[in-house]
């Protein structure tokens, strides 16, 4: 990790990119979701959009990034969506990925995607509300950037990270072990004024009903101290709780993506979505 030293004379953290949600309210309900999003509290659904852009404007003072990657849930469903694409693009003038799950059609002009700093990451699934290359269409057709997304594995299944009843692991070294080989622990994430190592570190505490650590995460403040802390957090990475009941990202254990849940797609959906759906989505562009 580089290093950068303000005027101050304190260190201040470099990343490449940091993950920013906006809410847990998601169009799909993703039995094995790795963010729990399904399970999230109903005051998690959806976050002030200017205590977002609050406590983003901190993190951004003690921390250098070059891109912030904006996930839900789903981002499109947030209503004020808009004001943060602004305040990222033209006030800070950083990179933006939006990561969608291809079930949404953005409410708002199309015109303010179209910069050079935008990115619309759609992912491909296999469900019956994916619009998917309606979508990537209706993008290209404004000028927008975007790409899709077949997950970590590169091969359009995702790591089986656990769900909700995933039992606690006290062995230091498994949780060690996990941790060290995990491709989330890169992804620092401010989700709803806390910083943690990855997406699933803040939520789970209050879906999977355990205590969290004072070192697990950290709680976004305008000081000197916020950015010592968090310069020694992003350096001196370390498993947090939120470890001990997950399963990480293994190679040898993937699964389907988005399986929804029964009571909400239904058993005869998966059959239905693959028949609407034949094939990944970049192979159906390709056929244009």
């Amino acid at each position: 990790m580089d290093e950068q030293t303000d005027n101050n004379a304190v260190l201040r953290a470099k990343k490449r990119f940091m993950v920013v949600i906006v809410g847990h309210a998601c169009s799909l309900k993703c039995k094995d979701c790795g963010n729990l999003d399904p399970y999230a509290p109903a005051d998690t659904m959806v976050y002030s959009m200017p205590d977002i852009i609050s406590n983003l404007d901190v993190v951004l003072s003690h921390l250098e990034i070059a891109q912030v990657q904006v996930q839900g849930g789903e981002p499109f469903l947030h209503k004020d969506l808009p004001d943060l694409i602004k305040y990222v693009t033209e006030t800070r003038k950083k990179r933006l990925l939006i990561a969608t799950n291809g079930t949404i059609m953005p409410k708002f002009d199309f015109s303010l995607l179209k910069n050079e700093r935008i990115t619309v990451r759609i992912s491909d699934y296999p469900v019956v509300k994916n619009i998917g290359l309606q979508l990537m269409k209706e993008l290209e057709k404004a000028g927008v950037q975007s790409r899709v997304y077949e997950f970590n594995t590169k091969k359009g299944r995702w790591y089986n990270k656990g769900g909700v009843d995933v039992p606690r692991e006290d062995n230091d070294e498994i949780v060690s072990s996990r941790f060290e080989n995990c491709d989330n622990k890169h992804c620092l994430t401010l989700d709803n004024g806390k910083l943690a190592h990855c997406s699933r570190g803040v939520i789970s505490e209050r879906i999977q009903g355990y205590s969290s650590l004072q070192t697990d995460y950290l709680t976004v403040e305008d000081t000197m101290d916020f950015r010592r802390s968090l310069y020694k957090y992003v350096k001196e990475k370390k498993f947090i709780t939120a470890c001990r009941y997950c399963l990480g990202t293994n190679e040898s254990d993937t699964i389907e993506p988005a399986l929804q849940l029964e009571s909400f797609e239904g058993k005869t959906n998966k059959m239905e979505a693959q028949a609407r759906w034949p094939g990944k989505l970049k192979n159906l562009l390709s056929r244009k």
